[in-house]
């Protein structure tokens, strides 16, 4: 099944309606058997709020066209992600068949993670203390790698440069 992550950088306008417009383009082009991801939804499906400046009013405008188009969706499927589930506005929820919470990964599962990852990529086992999802263990543990992999040129190279001198040195002594 086709799956595309929609850039929210890219949908963003600065401009009044732009994202709103970007919204309509993005659904427009929806086929069956389509999965778009909207991650970090919370950026554009945020609880309404009390009109008092240009910028909440563009906000509220923004949620209004979202919770529009997904009444309309004919085809396709729209996943939606959050770390913020209390940031949405309420209708946006009501607009999706279905809900997962996923919970944030025990130490012990980190630790399963790293040790997996460590292994695949030869490195001595990484501390994930610290780490507070999936994501920031396996970012420190592919940083270790590539630690391990600049340490192993360096010996290369310096034992290269050591063989190097060695020889100009018997081949002056000649």
């Amino acid at each position: 099944v086709p799956a595309y992550g929609v850039s929210l950088a890219r949908l963003i306008g600065s401009h009044m309606g732009e994202t709103g417009s970007n919204l309509g383009s993005l659904f427009a082009e929806l086929r069956d058997e389509t999965v778009v991801v909207l991650d970090e939804v919370d950026a554009i499906g945020s609880s309404r709020v009390d009109v008092s400046d240009g910028a909440s009013a563009e906000r509220n405008a923004t949620v209004n066209v979202l919770l529009t188009l997904l009444d309309r969706v004919q085809s396709g499927i729209i996943v939606a992600t959050t770390n913020r589930i209390d940031n949405l506005d309420p209708a946006l929820l009501r607009r999706f068949d279905e809900s997962i919470l996923v919970p944030a990964p025990t130490d012990a599962q980190k630790e399963k993670l790293a040790a997996k990852l460590c292994e695949r990529h030869g490195v001595q086992l990484v501390d994930v203390g610290g780490c507070s999802n999936f994501d920031d263990v396996t970012k420190r543990v592919l940083r270790e790698a590539r630690k391990q992999v600049m340490r192993e040129i360096r010996a290369m190279e310096e034992s290269d440069n050591g063989t190097k001198e060695t020889d100009g040195n018997n081949e002056s002594a000649s």
